[in-house]
């Protein structure tokens, strides 16, 4: 029998957007991204996925943090039990020139 591969479930993104100058524009938070809870497993293929906010601002910058669920083999006594909480560092967005 193989060793269980760790996995952990997408559930909840908190995020913080900033305009160019630093104030804060909103926070969001809900459960998981644009409408699905993807399961991530060591070793295995990566999710990604494009998002978008309805601020006008040609430039922000967001920050926030992602909760996963340690999803790995439940029914193994002692795993798949607690969460994980990763911190997203402040990245830019920017409106493409094209589209402006």
């Amino acid at each position: 029998m193989s060793a269980p591969r760790r996995s952990v479930t997408l559930t909840t993104r908190a995020w913080v957007i900033e305009d160019a100058e630093g104030r804060e524009v909103d926070r969001v938070r809900g459960p998981g991204v644009v409408g699905m809870y993807p399961t991530l497993v060591a070793g295995g293929d990566e999710f990604a996925y494009q998002s978008a906010n309805y601020h006008r601002a040609t430039r922000q910058t967001m920050r926030g943090h992602l909760l996963f669920t340690d999803a790995v083999d439940r029914w193994v006594p002692g795993m798949g039990e607690g969460t994980i909480e990763v911190e997203v560092p402040p990245f830019t967005l920017q409106i493409p020139s094209w589209v402006r």
